[in-house]
């Protein structure tokens, strides 16, 4: 039996365990045309607190209205900020439908196009064309055209948001119609090049294809170490201990840099809320008051180890007569695959897709979360959204200790 693949749960039922048959831990890995949009609900604000977000992982990120929209919004309603520019950069610039979905007065969208990236020069010239873009917006502000616009603060979301910042900046002394007046924080939410070899493990790659990864992979990690690298005025932002620690050890990271990441947090719903939510959820679902419900909230990629859940779950109802699945997915025909699979008992299953909206009250309906993943590096550092989400209405988290923050909870 393989350690890392017992199931870990502080209150549950029954106590069991599988072996998928998985690798360990690896502990030791470790002027063109510049195709600018403007979408704002009015003109572009100046002020001393003015925060300008990069993005380059696109609106359509699935975690983007969780994890940057909110937290900009909160930001601005606690006075953090008066308000934000939000540049992205986007493969399509007809987004106008999606970005009218994320809608306030105090945030300005500036949507650039993103070019195919064939090297770490490819950031430096979307660092020219966000440079552009800037001043473009600050000479047509029609309030204050004879004023700089003031950047006070520059966040950028993940290593390559972040070295089009760092560019940004070495460009900024050489540019008069605007300035930044403060320093650089990047997000960092992952690792970019074990992030991207971890997925194309997954897949079966023919020997170009192969080629194309390894110098892809190699191309990702030269953007790391120079994003991560000291430089004066730039603080790096965490989302566990184990991240920060890999990028000191793997990157030369001074410590000093490095903050815990605290504004993306899903806050926590008030436990009568959540009594309230859980008796609703359960009679909308038929699920019994005293049954104990294990719930998935995902799609049913292998790497987020959906079949184990499955498996898993399936053990468990061989147990007991009082246990519930509830999947919440778009990923239907996948999981009910599984389920004939597995040969789960279809009236102890709820598969639903809600909208991000709904998902913490389906949640309440639950006793405990399951996040399983592979023992990879990737996983390791990381800090499962699903795992704020779980925690946020107070269920029991289900894991095989493969997440550093929940290594210790086993």
């Amino acid at each position: 039996m393989n350690d890392y693949f017992t199931a870990s749960r502080s209150s549950t039922p029954t106590g069991v365990s599988f072996d998928p048959g998985i690798a360990m831990l690896r502990r030791d890995t470790v002027q063109p045309d510049l195709g600018i949009a403007l979408a704002t609900t009015g003109r572009l604000r100046v002020s001393g607190d003015h925060l300008l977000m990069v993005v380059y992982d696109s609106v359509t990120n699935s975690v983007f209205e969780s994890q940057v929209f909110t937290p900009l919004v909160r930001m601005i309603e606690c006075g953090e900020v008066q308000c934000v520019t939000l540049a992205t950069f986007e493969s399509d610039l007809q987004i106008k439908n999606k970005i009218a979905q994320f809608n306030h007065p105090a945030i300005t969208f500036i949507v650039l196009k993103r070019y195919p990236l064939l090297g770490v020069w490819g950031l430096w010239f979307a660092a020219r064309q966000l440079m552009s873009a800037m001043s473009t917006l600050s000479q047509a502000n029609a309030l204050r055209p004879f004023l700089k616009l003031s950047v006070s603060v520059v966040r950028a979301r993940g290593p390559l948001a972040g070295l089009i910042a760092k560019y940004l900046l070495a460009l900024d002394s050489k540019q008069p119609e605007w300035q930044v007046r403060a320093g650089l924080t990047i997000q960092a939410r992952g690792l970019c090049a074990e992030e991207y070899r971890f997925a194309s493990e997954q897949k079966i790659l023919s020997w170009w294809q192969k080629i194309v990864v390894a110098w892809r992979t190699n191309l990702y990690d030269r953007i790391e170490q120079k994003a991560y690298t000291q430089k004066p005025g730039v603080m790096i932002e965490v989302v566990s201990e184990a991240l920060g620690e890999y990028l000191q050890k793997t990157y030369s990271t001074p410590a000093a840099m490095i903050t815990l990441a605290q504004n993306d947090l899903v806050n926590p719903l008030p436990p009568d809320y959540v009594a309230e939510k859980r008796k609703e959820m359960r009679g909308f679902l038929d699920i019994p008051d005293d049954a104990y419900v294990f719930c998935y909230s995902g799609s049913c990629k292998p790497w987020q180890c959906a079949a184990e859940t499955v498996q898993f779950f399936a053990q468990e109802a061989q147990v007991s007569a009082q246990v519930f699945l509830l999947i919440l997915s778009q990923d239907a025909v996948a999981f009910q695959s599984l389920f004939a699979r597995y040969a789960v008992p279809a009236e102890r299953v709820r598969l639903l897709s809600v909208k991000p909206a709904d998902l913490l009250r389906y949640l309440c309906a639950a006793d405990a979360g399951m996040l399983l993943r592979q023992p990879d590096v990737v996983n390791w550092v990381s800090r499962p959204t699903k795992l704020l989400e779980y925690q946020a209405v107070g269920l029991h988290i289900i894991h095989n200790g493969t997440i550093a923050m929940l290594a210790h909870k086993r």
